[in-house]
């Protein structure tokens, strides 16, 4: 498995980064993307530069054909504009930045 970051909120609405574990996804959009196994039926498409989510499915199979479906619905220059906006305002991932704007949440292992 692979760390990688996303963007997240507190109850108070605070903004974190919390690291997590996943497998980078190899794809044709020239996009840092990762997937984890959430839950049982729970999987998540994951940009690492912003630490948003791009998508979600109960498979493996179906969130990667969720991601297909939206690079036909929009395209990479659509993504990578959403990226560069998301990066002026929240700042670049712990795992580009060594700089980050908010605090880092670490993974940890089950018990």
């Amino acid at each position: 498995m692979d760390k990688y970051y996303i963007l997240t909120f507190s109850r108070d609405r605070k903004k974190y980064w919390e690291e997590r574990k996943g497998r980078k996804l190899k794809n044709d959009y020239e996009l840092d993307l990762y997937i984890e196994h959430i839950d049982k039926n729970y999987w998540v498409i994951s940009e690492a530069k912003t630490g948003l989510k791009v998508c979600e499915g109960s498979t493996r199979k179906a969130t990667i054909e969720k991601l297909n479906e939206l690079f036909e619905q929009y395209n990479a220059e659509f993504f990578n504009e959403q990226i560069k906006k998301f990066i002026k305002e929240f700042g670049l991932s712990p795992l580009y930045s060594k700089e980050v704007l908010y605090p880092i949440l670490f993974y940890k292992e089950d018990e």
